[in-house]
C-alpha cells in the first residue's frame, strides 16, 4: 500500500474514531445546512445543535485539521489517477476589518473593495478537470510588516505546496498560476522538476528574441496586427528558452476603464499553439468560482477563532464541504455547485450524508482497491 494512504489510516487509529467522526460530521453538517454566518454560534442556532458541540471541532483542531488535510490529499491522489486535470495555485483573502488578535492577521489588497484591508490570506492549491474541483492544500501568508516569524513570499509558499504535491505523487497535466508567481526563481524551480506550466507574466518582463532585447509590451516580435488577437514566440529569458504569448482580450464588464480590450501575456515551458495556451489558462476561472462559492456559501474566512490552527481547521472543513458538493454536482449533472447548495438548504434535494464514518469508509475502500491494483 502507498505509504501516504497508510499514514492516513494510521493517523485515524491513533485517535478516538467515534468521537472525532461525530465532531467532524456535526461541523460539516452545520456548514452545509446553515444559511447564515459560519461561526459556531450562528450555525448552532440554525441546525439546532449546542454551541459546545460545534466548538469541539475547533477545540480539537490539532486532530481535525491534519485529518481533513490528509483525507483531501487522499481523495485528490485517487481522482488524479483516474482523470486528467490541472493544478491551480492562487491566493485568496478573507477580510477581517475589526479583528485584532487573530493569528496570521495582516493587510492585503481586496479585489472587490479595491482597498488594502486587514485580512487572513492563504495560498491555495486546487486540482481541477473543469468538472470536479478539489481544494486540498494551503498555507497562510502574512505581509512582511506584520509577519512575526520568518517571512516568506507567496511564490515561496507556492513552491512549498508544489514540493509536497510532487512528493505525494499527485498527477496533473499543467500548473496554472497568476503573474504574481511568475518570478524567474519559480520558473527555474518548475523546470528543474519537469513540471509543465502556463503562467501569466507581467508585461514589463524582459526577453530576447531574434537578437532584440526588450520588454514584452514593447518587443516588436509580439506586436499584433490590427485584427489579430494572439501570438506566440520562443524567446530567451534569464538564459532559458521559454514560450511567450500575447493575448488581446475583452475586458471584464466590471472594469471602470472605457477601453474594450486589454493585452495580457503568458509564459510556458511547453510549445503549443497560441489558442491552446489561452484555453488551458482559462481553466483558472474554476478556482475563482470556487473561492467565490466558498466565501459566500461555505464560510471561508468567517471563523472567529483566534488561533491559526483553528482557522485552518475551519478552512479545511469548508474545502471538504466544497469537494463533497463538487462530486454531488457532477453526479446530479447540476449546472453549478450553488444549485446543489440551494437544493440542500431548501430540503428540495437533500444530500445523502450517511455520517462521516460512512464517507471515510467509502473513501478508504476506493483508496485500498486502487492501491492494491497498483501493487499487482
Amino acid at each position: 500500500m502507498n505509504s501516504f494512504f497508510q499514514n492516513v489510516f494510521n493517523f485515524r487509529k491513533n485517535v478516538n474514531i467515534k468521537k472525532i467522526n461525530d465532531i467532524i460530521e456535526n461541523y460539516l453538517r452545520a456548514i452545509l445546512l446553515s444559511k447564515g454566518k459560519k461561526n459556531c454560534s450562528s450555525m448552532a442556532q440554525e441546525v439546532d445543535l449546542k454551541h459546545d458541540k460545534l466548538y469541539k471541532f475547533l477545540e480539537n483542531a490539532s486532530v481535525t485539521y491534519p485529518l481533513l488535510q490528509k483525507i483531501l490529499f487522499a481523495i485528490v491522489l485517487l481522482v488524479s489517477r483516474m482523470f486528467k486535470g490541472d493544478l491551480l495555485i492562487d491566493d485568496t483573502s478573507a477580510p477581517k476589518p475589526y479583528a485584532k488578535k487573530i493569528e496570521n492577521l495582516g493587510y492585503e489588497r481586496n479585489g472587490s473593495l479595491k482597498l488594502v484591508v486587514k485580512s487572513l490570506t492563504y495560498v491555495v492549491a486546487v486540482w481541477s478537470n473543469g468538472v470536479i474541483s478539489i481544494p486540498f492544500a494551503c498555507l497562510p501568508w502574512v505581509r512582511k510588516k506584520e509577519c512575526k516569524g520568518v517571512y516568506k513570499k507567496k511564490s515561496e509558499l507556492a513552491i512549498e505546496i508544489i514540493t509536497k504535491i510532487v512528493q505525494e505523487k499527485i498527477k496533473f497535466n499543467f500548473l496554472l498560476m497568476d503573474g504574481a508567481y511568475s518570478g524567474n526563481n519559480t520558473l527555474s524551480f518548475l523546470e528543474s522538476i519537469d513540471i509543465k506550466y502556463i503562467l501569466r507574466i507581467p508585461k514589463s518582463r524582459t526577453i530576447q528574441a531574434n537578437g532584440i532585447i526588450g520588454q514584452l509590451q514593447n518587443h516588436p516580435n509580439l506586436k499584433l496586427n490590427k485584427n489579430k488577437r494572439y501570438k506566440t514566440i520562443a524567446a530567451i529569458s534569464y538564459g532559458t528558452l521559454r514560450y511567450f504569448t500575447v493575448h488581446k482580450r475583452k475586458k471584464a464588464k466590471t472594469s471602470k476603464s472605457n477601453e474594450k480590450y486589454e493585452t495580457v501575456y503568458y509564459v510556458s515551458n511547453v510549445e503549443l499553439n497560441p489558442e491552446e495556451y489561452i484555453e488551458r489558462y482559462s481553466m483558472r476561472w474554476g478556482e475563482e468560482m470556487l473561492f467565490r462559492t466558498d466565501k459566500q456559501y461555505l464560510g471561508l474566512g468567517q471563523c472567529q477563532a483566534l488561533s491559526a490552527e483553528k482557522q485552518l481547521a475551519h478552512l479545511y472543513a469548508s474545502f471538504l464541504s466544497y469537494t463533497l458538493l463538487s462530486f454531488e454536482k457532477n453526479f446530479r449533472q447540476a449546472k453549478c455547485v450553488e444549485n446543489i447548495i440551494h437544493g440542500i438548504r431548501s430540503n428540495r434535494n437533500p444530500l445523502e450524508f450517511n455520517g462521516f464514518e460512512h464517507f471515510i469508509k467509502q473513501t478508504q475502500d476506493l483508496v485500498l482497491k486502487f492501491a492494491n491494483q497498483s501493487c499487482e
